[in-house]
């Protein structure tokens, strides 16, 4: 993980650049401006990584990641 951000889910909503909702729950923002804009480091190929966005009933995380493995117990 290179990065991640969360915030509760009403205040998210209301941010500015957060109107591509589209009701999904985990989604893989595509051409992320978040991801564009990083001050990372130089020897860091920014390429490989990815932006991801997952809901909870009360938070949004967005996470800069290389890949992601989703594990559920049930």
């Amino acid at each position: 993980m290179l990065a991640y951000f969360t915030c509760e889910l009403d205040t998210y909503e209301n941010m500015a650049g957060t109107e591509y909702l589209d009701g999904s729950s985990f989604d893989l923002i595509e051409d992320s401006t978040w991801l564009k804009s990083l001050p990372v480091r130089e020897d860091f190929d920014k390429g490989i990584y990815r932006h991801y966005r997952l809901f909870t009933y009360d938070d949004v995380y967005n996470i800069i990641a290389v890949s992601y493995e989703f594990v559920a117990e049930l």
